[in-house]
């Protein structure tokens, strides 16, 4: 998929989590329903905007094969109108759906709205930040793009091991900008899983969940078979990683930790405290990922040796 559509989805997600976190700390239905109006306009507009897109494909490949077609490019014309005009719709609405979020954002206790307002916007825009960080990798040069270094869990699991004990208790609630960062990530990735070409919800339901032999993306140095694999289980860490900034941000126990002081008044390093289950299973996890991905660049550079060996050999032939 395009970067567009990582934008677009990306925003999608984080406001129907923002709209929940608000639901659940106000219950007001009212806002609850608007949201879910809001959202399924989104999807219906978004469906259409992307079958124009598929019609002017279509099209173009007729003319492929009828170049001198005067029907076929009038046509052309005319369906180029329609997806400026729905695309138009489609972004303006999602827009319109996040400011409106954002607005009526209200879900940290004893405290301001205007902060929930502001966390909800900064929130947003971490979530499109996350959507487009695996493709930093550009920078790198086109042919280090998909990198599986960026395309995997390693980045969003440093960053929110980092958050968790680096955020204390009476700061809670920043956890949400390095969470939503996380989902914007995870959505680019299951949007990897997918061909650009799947036309309608169900295909990208069965692309994603069940047709795990091809990638539509090239994994730099991962072989094709397991390319969705990758991307999938990352996805599917990157969730799980999310799933620890829920009992965090209400100040669940056990994700409370604070600064704690002794009787001196230094800050005691407590390693239960600072270090406890959670973070010591994450960290796991993440040397499993770099130890994982040394091996991926290992053998990478093993079979690039290999190849450059056996063209000397050929020459010398």
């Amino acid at each position: 998929m395009d970067g567009k559509i990582h934008h677009y989805w990306s925003i999608y997600f984080s406001t129907v989590i923002l709209t929940l976190l608000t639901y659940m700390f106000t219950k007001q239905l009212y806002f609850l329903f608007g949201s879910i109006i809001l959202h399924i306009l989104n999807g219906i507009f978004h469906a259409i905007e992307r079958s124009t897109e598929f019609k002017i494909e279509d099209i173009m490949n007729e003319m492929k094969k009828n170049h001198h077609n005067l029907n076929l490019k009038n046509e052309m014309d005319k369906w180029n109108k329609k997806n400026i005009i729905w695309r138009k719709i489609s972004w303006s609405c999602i827009y319109i759906t996040a400011v409106i979020i954002a607005l009526f954002s209200d879900y940290i206790n004893n405290m301001p709205r205007i902060t929930s307002v502001i966390l909800s916007v900064l929130s947003i825009l971490m979530s499109a930040s996350g959507a487009y960080f695996p493709d930093i990798d550009f920078n790198w040069g086109i042919d280090e793009h998909r990198n599986p270094f960026t395309h995997s869990y390693i980045i969003p699991l440093c960053i929110m091991m980092l958050s968790m004990i680096g955020i204390m208790n009476q700061f809670r609630y920043m956890i949400l900008l390095p969470a939503m960062f996380c989902m914007g990530y995870v959505s680019h990735l299951f949007l990897d899983c997918i061909p650009k070409s799947t036309r309608n919800f169900s295909s990208m339901i069965k692309e994603l969940f069940i047709n795990w032999k091809n990638s539509p993306g090239d994994i730099r140095y991962i072989p094709e078979r397991w390319e969705h694999s990758w991307l999938f289980i990352s996805g599917i860490i990157i969730i799980v990683i999310f799933g620890f900034s829920i009992p965090k941000f209400y100040g669940t126990h056990g994700f409370d930790q604070d600064i704690i002081l002794d009787q001196n008044g230094n800050i005691s390093w407590d390693l239960y405290i600072y270090f406890p289950p959670y973070i010591i299973i994450s960290m796991i996890i993440l040397f499993i990922g770099i130890f994982v991905l040394i091996l991926v660049f290992y053998q990478a550079y093993y079979i690039v040796l290999k190849k450059k060996l056996d063209k000397i050999l050929k020459k010398k032939m």
